[in-house]
């Protein structure tokens, strides 16, 4: 036990500092600690990040691929870079046309590895005269435009055919019972 105020003074001091002496090393632990795990963190996020932009632009393809009159589309929508107002112009007031840039940007990606027109176009025109977003909001409005007009003039056709069958069928069903 103690024997003087002087020596519980100092055996109180002592665990005093070998507390602030442990808690000290405790917290410099912790603040290493910190900033090493929130920046690993910050970099898995972004290679996380990385990894799905590449995916997205490695699967992205063109608008045309997939429809039923792929050759004739791939003419038409190839042939928008011709023509500057294709993406210098909005689309008439009133239309509602939905355009989301960022899932927009792996085909618009695709399709300037397909067409050097329009990558031409793209470097003369932006930012100077449009931003990168309205350009593609342009080009994607006239894409669907020519998506729309090829899958109303293939329905049309799908019927035309069906008709013309139904009146043939129809026309031998007559001539046998004749």
């Amino acid at each position: 036990m103690y024997t003087s105020v002087h020596e519980v003074s100092v055996g109180l001091v002592k665990n005093v500092s070998e507390y602030a002496a442990t808690m000290g090393e405790t917290v410099k632990s912790r603040v290493q600690e910190t900033p090493m795990s929130f920046v690993n963190q910050f970099q898995d996020e972004q290679e996380k990040f990385s990894r799905e932009q590449r995916r997205l632009k490695d699967a992205a393809v063109p608008p045309w691929v997939g429809y039923n009159e792929e050759e004739q589309m791939k003419a038409q929508i190839l042939e928008l870079s011709a023509d500057s107002r294709n993406v210098l112009r909005n689309p008439p007031p009133g239309i509602q046309f939905n355009f989301d840039f960022a899932k927009s940007y792996p085909v618009a990606m695709a399709m300037l590895k397909e067409d050097a027109r329009l990558q031409k176009l793209r470097f003369d025109l932006v930012p100077k005269k449009v931003s990168e977003e309205k350009f593609w909001h342009n080009f994607f409005y006239r894409v669907f435009l020519i998506k729309q007009s090829s899958q109303l003039s293939s329905l049309a056709n799908d019927k035309k055919d069906s008709v013309s069958s139904d009146r043939t069928e129809g026309g031998d069903i007559y001539h046998r019972g004749n």
